[in-house]
């Protein structure tokens, strides 16, 4: 049976105090509108004051801002900007803090899994799960425990494991335990399990050998992370003694993407060159860093017919409709959209890993809220270090420019995140301690 060793760690982000999302019951729709008006309308002291209310707010009150357009007083509009960006700013980071749980220990599992998707906004599918086992009570309640530990107790205890498709942001729960993980940490939204070791001799001297450790990280379903850095020289392995094995290619790097599912593997490879070294016995540690997207916002230009040239920022991204167009191609009527998308992170990191950006959802509105999402492929028409001006295309779209809204999603912020992990012992009995997750620098 799969046993999982875990350990808790501070989540990707320090809050400060201000981060922190306002009581309703203190700042409501009612008091935003004040101060907004205050913001716009106000003497100076009541702008400053106003200013001040909403940062202290957090970025609870974003839903209830105007749009920065709708302002009419330059002043005012130009402090709403800068709040909205320190808001978005700060709403990114929370968003990459472990998500927390709460159970009652007498609920069904079905019932379970039902508030864990409500309470984190991780997706689940458990259809595959057989209908008895999801009518069993779950043993061990839960108060404020990340969503990984949640995870991995449930799995134990009704004996079901987790997989992620290739295009899918969501879990997929089937029946049995998955005997591929030794142990695993949790690491506030991520976890990184490791596999049994792996060994086989190097050349013709047997008391020489490779030692293969596969790594998966993965992160909660409702986070969009882009690619993972390793270096060998960050990665150890000692044995009981503490004298560390040499790594098998020591100036090896790598940057690994992750794709929609989340998830990545690597192999940290070391020579082992004495026979009698104890593997379940040895120290596994080192450092790695994530680069994720965060702070998903909905960047909304109104009515297309006269939107073209407008531009929206939020947080560190700003969307520019550069031009819209509608033509005929035999009997389909065609919408086209062209757009500059620029983050403030660029350079070559951003540069080689652009592609991320080309799955951003992007969709039409109509009067009635109703949808209709841009065709499978896209012109790519120029790049730029941190950004892209991208063509869409919407095919036989049920309603007119005059009475269209184009919707960009985006993250709103790109961001690094050192992680650092200890395995104590790669034993699948241990229970594995000093688990870290540092705070990096955006």
């Amino acid at each position: 049976m799969r046993i999982l060793a875990l350990s808790l760690v501070i989540g990707f982000v320090t809050v400060s105090q201000t981060d922190v999302i306002a009581d309703d019951e203190v700042v409501n729709r009612v008091s935003v509108e004040e101060w907004v008006e205050q913001l716009t309308d106000g003497s100076r002291a009541e702008r400053v004051s106003a200013q001040r209310s909403l940062l202290e707010a957090g970025p609870g009150v974003l839903p209830w801002l105007p749009s920065i357009e709708s302002v009419r007083d330059l002043a005012g509009r130009e402090q709403l900007r800068r709040i909205r960006i320190e808001l978005e700013r700060r709403a990114a980071k929370q968003s990459l803090q472990p998500s927390l749980v709460t159970l009652p220990s007498t609920t069904r599992l079905e019932d379970a899994l039902r508030s864990i998707v409500s309470q984190t906004g991780n997706q689940l599918d458990w259809e595959r799960l057989p209908s008895e086992r999801l009518t069993e009570s779950v043993e061990t309640g839960f108060d404020s425990a990340p969503f990984w530990e949640v995870m991995n107790s449930l799995a134990d205890q009704f004996e079901f494991h987790w997989r992620r498709t290739e295009f899918a942001r969501h879990l997929e729960l089937h029946d049995g335990n998955d005997e591929s993980i030794a142990t695993a940490q949790v690491l506030g939204s991520a976890q990184l399990t490791l596999e049994p070791v792996k060994t086989k001799e190097i050349g013709s001297d047997p008391s020489r050998r490779l030692v293969r450790l596969r790594c998966r990280l993965a992160v909660e379903p409702r986070l969009r992370p882009l690619f993972l850095q390793m270096s060998a020289r960050n990665l150890q392995l000692r044995d009981a003694t503490g004298t560390a094995l040499p790594s098998f290619n020591p100036q090896a790097q790598y940057e690994l993407a992750l794709g929609d599912s989340g998830e990545v593997a690597f192999d940290a490879d070391f020579i082992a060159q004495d026979d009698s070294v104890d593997l379940e016995k040895c120290l596994f540690q080192g450092k790695l860093q994530l680069t994720l997207a965060a702070g998903t916002e909905e960047i909304r230009f109104r009515n297309l017919a006269k939107s073209q040239g407008a531009s929206r920022r939020r947080g560190g991204v700003t969307v520019t409709l550069r031009e819209i167009s509608e033509l005929r191609a035999g009997n389909d009527r065609v919408f086209k959209t062209r757009l500059a998308v620029a983050y403030e992170t660029g350079g070559p990191a951003f540069e080689s890993h652009r592609t991320w950006i080309f799955h951003n959802q992007a969709f039409l509105e109509g009067p009635d809220s109703q949808k209709q999402h841009r065709e499978s492929g896209f012109s790519t028409e120029l790049a730029t270090d941190g950004g892209v001006v991208l063509e869409y295309t919407f095919r036989n779209p049920t309603f007119e420019l005059g009475e269209t809204n184009f919707v960009y999603v985006a993250p709103t912020l790109i961001t690094k995140r050192p992680i650092e992990f200890r395995f104590s012992s790669l034993t699948k009995m241990h229970s594995s301690v000093n688990t870290k997750l540092k705070n990096g620098k955006n």
